[in-house]
């Protein structure tokens, strides 16, 4: 299959090297990709989910709460799984999603009982922070159809 490379598309050097290497790969073994092309932003999106998914994977290790701890051990499977680019991108974001929405329902259980006790501004304050997830959640469904279109 080959790697791919990635490098700067507007930088000299970097094309220089580009060509430099092409003229001594006989076997076409590498691929190329301008990072500001759709490909190489892609990449880039895919390797910052991969960093996050891994370092949550990290924290959540001896977590509590088992249906996020069954999410994030599967994003981290997909992404020893799936090959990096949009089908990857698509199964991380899918998984932060659920993760969202399992925190969601996690401050909305809250809700119901500091409403039931009277606290009412515990409950305004779980309000507010489950209403910010839920833009959270927004900007990733977003992205996700910026992904798969």
């Amino acid at each position: 299959m080959g790697a791919i490379i990635l490098f700067d598309g507007v930088c000299n050097f970097c094309n220089g090297t580009v060509n430099f290497i092409i003229v001594r790969d006989r076997a076409g073994y590498y691929k190329f990709a301008p990072m500001q092309s759709e490909i190489g932003q892609g990449r880039e999106r895919a390797g910052r989910l991969q960093a996050i998914a891994i370092a949550l994977r990290m924290d959540i290790a001896g977590a509590e709460n088992i249906w996020l701890r069954a999410i994030l051990e599967d994003a981290h499977r997909d992404t020893t799984m799936i090959e990096q680019g949009p089908l990857l991108d698509i199964a991380l974001i899918g998984a932060f999603r659920k993760g969202v929405q399992a925190e969601r329902v996690s401050y909305e259980t809250a809700m119901a009982l500091a409403h039931s006790l009277g606290l009412d501004d515990a409950e305004q304050a779980l309000t507010m922070s489950r209403d910010q997830l839920a833009g959270m959640d927004e900007t990733l469904a977003g992205l996700l159809r910026e992904i798969a279109a």
